[in-house]
């Protein structure tokens, strides 16, 4: 016999069925704390006479709660350089759809700098929303973006999420966050 004392709802995290699954984050790893060594889940991109890298960094965190950042160091900015993420198995995209955002940044150089943020295919060729974020300066500060899709985009299952740098320098990211229309359109919530 169970006591009546006993009620409430159990669950499990079994293969992703929070985070990729009813957590409405689109972004794999955010945090930056998937591995201590690597930085999972993520990839520089750059165009062929563009040249950059990303790594860990732990010596200037956003604050006491994310003490862990990326940092991508961009050597030559060329036509592109930038990080991707592919969320889990692919960002699902649909038409007619407004997708929030947001990041904590910052950057090496003196001058305040852009950057672009998109929703591309994998294979880069279709860009399905795109946006820039001013302002990014030399001390943390979190920005925040909507990437709106139009209503003749071709749903799609494995798009990736783009930062993409425009200028040579050191730029630094944490709490990467990117949410699909979620139910009730409540913020941070579910799909």
């Amino acid at each position: 016999p169970v006591s009546p004392r006993l009620y409430g709802l159990m669950t499990e995290e079994i293969n992703f069925s929070y985070d990729g699954g009813l957590y409405g984050e689109l972004i794999r790893n955010r945090n930056f704390r998937d591995s201590a060594r690597v930085v999972a889940f993520w990839s520089p991109i750059q165009g062929p006479d563009g040249k950059c890298s990303i790594s860990l960094d732990k010596k200037d965190p956003a604050n006491s709660s994310l003490p862990v950042s990326m940092r991508l160091d961009v050597e030559k900015e060329g036509n592109r350089t930038a990080v991707a993420n592919e969320g889990y198995w692919g960002i699902p995209v649909r038409p007619s759809s407004a997708y929030q955002g947001s990041f904590y940044a910052k950057w090496s150089g003196s001058e305040s700098q852009p950057l672009t943020i998109s929703l591309e295919s994998a294979d880069g060729k279709t860009v399905y929303a795109s946006t820039q974020t001013t302002g990014i300066t030399t001390q943390w500060n979190k920005y925040t973006f909507s990437l709106t899709t139009t209503g003749n985009v071709q749903p799609a299952k494995d798009a990736r999420f783009i930062i993409s740098a425009a200028r040579q320098g050191s730029y630094w990211f944490s709490l990467v966050s990117l949410f699909p229309p979620t139910f009730k359109g409540r913020a941070n919530g579910n799909r």
